[in-house]
């Protein structure tokens, strides 16, 4: 098992935009939301914790154990993978996505705002009171023919260094890939931190050279199919780590295996070892990768 202790930074914001016939008459700034300790916990499952939108009329400030608003008001949905982008100057995947309120459906003082799994419920993934410029809760009057729009950003920090250790007497330097890739060899749109996706598309692969750049994978000779088989490692609530356990078969990467790359979730990275790993067509190969997460402070 390669356990780097690499923690991944996530933070979210929001930002509402009032429209009237389509105009915009209104947009409030971006102000930063308060992940729950739920939300964290989602982030280790296949569930779309993005799909829905709550707002409501709570001025209770948000709290790591919130799973739902104070005083909903109404709800809308947004189904679509996030739309994935990459902050090269900060370092972070952005993902975006917006929810759209029909007039007269959020009309009333909107001080509280949340996604999650569902329109109702104790489901949120996130939570925030509304902000004004100098940061302070504040109110936003939708009237009955105004449409509310509510956009969403979930922020991932990209580790910047290398991380090092030694699993059965051979060490290895391990770190980020492709980091400027918002894809499926990428970083990723699906904002969910275990494995969802085969173990092809360019992803879980052996490689017989050096160690490539962060904005790359590594030299040499791939693997050209990829291992055959990705586990999800059972998930311990609260731990906020997710393990995967890769599999090539016995006609997958017969070579002189130096470096690997592989997913977990929205993540990318490549591994060195600095003794060759060499596997022939009478063996199978299993390598096991663990990453965690932990709320960051956004840019």
């Amino acid at each position: 098992m390669i356990d780097a202790n690499v923690e991944v930074g996530i933070s979210g914001r929001y930002k509402f935009i009032i429209k009237k016939d389509g105009v915009i008459k209104s947009e409030t700034p971006w102000f930063k939301n308060l992940i729950t300790n739920q939300g964290m916990n989602l982030l280790s499952t296949s569930a779309a914790w993005h799909s829905w939108c709550q707002v409501g009329s709570g001025s209770t400030a948000p709290a790591f154990t919130d799973t739902a608003l104070v005083a909903r008001i109404a709800a809308a949905t947004n189904s679509a993978n996030l739309v994935g982008t990459i902050d090269t100057t900060n370092h972070y995947f952005v993902g975006t996505t917006s929810y759209t309120f029909s007039a007269g459906a959020a009309a009333g003082n909107i001080a509280e705002v949340g996604v999650g799994t569902a329109s109702t419920g104790t489901t949120l993934f996130s939570r925030a009171l509304v902000l004004d410029t100098n940061g302070n809760p504040t109110t936003i009057t939708v009237l009955a023919g105004e449409d509310l729009v509510v956009v969403y950003q979930v922020r991932m920090k990209q580790p910047q260094g290398d991380f090092t250790g030694t699993t059965s007497g051979n060490a290895w330097t391990m770190r980020a890939a492709n980091q400027n890739l918002s894809q499926s060899n990428g970083w990723a749109a699906n904002g969910r931190a275990q494995h969802v996706g085969p173990g092809s598309n360019g992803v879980y692969l052996a490689y017989t050279g050096t160690i490539g750049p962060l904005s790359g994978v590594p030299s040499g000779t791939s693997s050209d199919a990829g291992a055959s088989s990705v586990a999800n490692i059972a998930y311990v609530a609260d731990s906020w780590e997710r393990g995967i356990l890769i599999t090539f078969t016995t006609a997958l990467a017969n070579q002189s295996n130096k470096c690997f790359t592989w997913s977990i979730g929205f993540t990318f990275w490549q591994v060195e070892f600095s003794t060759p790993i060499v596997k022939t067509n009478l063996q199978t190969l299993k390598l096991g990768f663990k990453m965690s997460w932990t709320r960051d402070a956004g840019p």
